[in-house]
């Protein structure tokens, strides 16, 4: 019984530790109209991405709201921050300006309250950075790998072999 908790406690510490260092990463710019649920989806190759919330500033308070933004006076760019609801966040930050959006992407370990920079350069055919149309954020759901399921139907085995042999001991 203590090699197994030895085990499990290694183990999480190793998914602990080799965490992705790069929460917040810009994906790209494009020009191409709207952001929308299905065009992520093709542009990311994430078919699980849906719409969790939108903002459409400087004054929207969307429900829910795990998120905290700010805005330029111009609204061409801000901060955005996970909150304490929201942290875990894996997904995608669409900001829609002009005939574009810049994408960008959380991979879930960014740090509670930690503001990270946006903007709308770009966006415009003269490089310009037009205001702020709206801010979409799109949800990644994540399935539970096989490896979990291999791992939980192990410790069943191991609890129920264990049982069995103090039975047979008693």
């Amino acid at each position: 019984m203590k090699k197994l908790s030895v085990l499990v406690i290694l183990m999480g510490l190793v998914m602990f530790v080799t965490g992705n260092a790069f929460a917040y990463n810009f994906y790209g710019t494009y020009v191409v109209g709207n952001d929308s649920a299905a065009l992520l989806k093709t542009l990311t190759g994430d078919d699980t991405l849906v719409l969790l919330t939108k903002y459409d500033p400087p004054t929207s308070t969307p429900t829910p709201n795990p998120f905290t933004l700010t805005f330029d006076p111009g609204n061409t760019s801000g901060t955005v921050a996970v909150k304490s609801e929201g942290s875990g966040f894996k997904g995608y930050m669409a900001v829609k300006a002009a005939k574009g959006f810049n994408l960008y992407y959380f991979n879930g370990s960014e740090p509670i309250d930690t503001p990270y920079d946006w903007d709308t350069n770009g966006l415009n055919p003269d490089h310009s950075s037009p205001g702020v149309s709206h801010i979409s954020f799109y949800s990644s759901t994540v399935p539970i790998p096989a490896a979990a399921w291999l791992l939980g139907s192990g410790l069943i085995g191991l609890i129920g072999a264990r049982r069995k042999f103090w039975k047979k001991r008693a």
